[in-house]
């Protein structure tokens, strides 16, 4: 991952916390008599429409890091039901709903993705003052061309299949031939300006 897109899914998560904190602290629970969703007041609708719009993009955030985002849920014994998986960041305002799945859930798989992309954002900060790390994006930008141009032309190659590592290696001995060619031809095209200028 290149470091400001660290930077940018960690400001992500950080906001979603903030969101995730405005809703649940603005809240009230009904009876389980009266039945129906929590109360909510204008600051946790204000929050619910944010985290409504960042709820995709944090997910994919989550997978990238490969934080879990669902817990296996056991229904009361008296129900007898089977056990069932919920995904606590799309299952958000509902989870009342399950008995003993609580918000510290939503927390505990926020909490983690941020301090999993500090780590990345802190060791990112370092490598990129290291002119080998900007080398290595600009080589594996070249590398990936191949596998844009096959993409437009309606192709799905993947680049860690062994066909795209085929292409890869192909991609690569490509780019060195074309570069010793273009030295050769600067040093010939040098020769000729030497002899032409009689310089020796």
């Amino acid at each position: 991952m290149l470091y400001w897109e660290c930077k940018r899914r960690l400001a992500l998560l950080r906001r979603f916390h903030e969101q995730i904190t405005a809703y649940f602290d603005n809240i009230e629970y009904a009876s389980w008599m009266i039945g129906g969703g929590p109360n909510e007041n204008k600051t946790a609708q204000k929050a619910r429409r944010e985290i409504n719009m960042m709820m995709r993009d944090v997910a994919e955030s989550l997978d990238l890091h490969g934080i879990p985002q669902d817990v296996l849920y056991q229904h009361p014994s008296a129900l007898r039901l089977p056990s069932q998986v919920v995904d606590v960041i799309q299952n958000i305002f509902i989870l009342y709903q399950y008995k003993d799945l609580g918000s510290e859930r939503v927390f505990d798989c926020v909490e983690r993705g941020i301090g999993s992309y500090e780590t990345e954002y802190r060791e990112l900060k370092r490598a990129s003052l290291n002119p080998f790390y900007w080398f290595g994006l600009l080589l594996r930008w070249f590398l990936g061309l191949p596998f844009k141009a096959l993409g437009v032309m309606g192709f799905d190659l993947a680049e860690n299949s062994k066909a795209g590592r085929i292409v890869k290696v192909g991609a690569f001995v490509g780019y060195v031939v074309t570069l010793v060619a273009g030295i050769v031809q600067i040093a010939e095209g040098w020769s000729t300006v030497r002899s032409i200028l009689h310089i020796h």
